[in-house]
Order: structure tokens, then sequence, then C-alpha cells
């Protein structure tokens, strides 16, 4: 046999046993208990966190759109090496670093 945790009365093998905050209680202390936590204000129920993104599409779309500057700015620089196009291609891609560092700033100024 077992005893309730709350009022030490034995719990007999036929009754049904209940468990309160890790704890086998009896049903006479469960439907007390219960009745105790629905009239208290103090409880609180955790439901767990939530995370809700808030970074903006247009800031996410600016990093896109200064990602694929860089990618390519620095394939046309590698493709056409010593020439004026060259250091064009890289002229781009730095724009595309500027726009790309900008937008993540942005986008943690105004969502952290």
């Amino acid at each position: 046999m077992e005893a309730c945790a709350n009022c030490e009365r034995d719990i007999g093998n036929l009754e049904q046993k209940f468990t309160h905050q890790d704890k086998i209680i009896c049903f006479d202390c469960k439907e007390l208990l219960s009745n105790q936590e629905h009239d208290s204000p103090s409880i609180v129920v955790d439901k767990g966190q939530v995370t809700i993104e808030k970074t903006a599409k247009k800031w996410k779309l600016l990093q896109l759109i200064g990602a694929i500057m860089i990618v390519f700015g620095l394939l046309g620089s590698c493709s056409y090496a010593n020439t004026d196009t060259s250091s064009n291609s890289l002229i781009f891609a730095l724009i595309g670093f500027v726009i790309y560092i900008c937008a993540r700033i942005y986008a943690w100024w105004y969502h952290g």
C-alpha cells in the first residue's frame, strides 16, 4: 500500500492513484488541490516560448540583392582578369557588400 503525500492516508490497491506535482495523492486530495488551483489567481501556466521573426521583408530583400551583387561581382572579376571589366566587377561587388551590410544594420536597428 502507498500513502497519500498530502494527507498521509493509505491508498488501497483498488483505489485509483493520482499525481500532483510528481507526488502520489488520493482522490479526495486531488479534488481539494484542483479546487485550490482554480481559485488561486497566482497560478501561472507556462505555455512555452514562442518565437516571432520580426525582420521586415524589405531588409531581407536588400540583403539578398547585396549578396547577389557580391557573387556576380566576384565571378565577373575572376572571369575578366587583367582587364578594365575586372575592376568594374570588383566595384560592383564592393557596392553589393555595402548594400548587404547596410541592410543587416537596418534590420538589426529596426527589429533587434
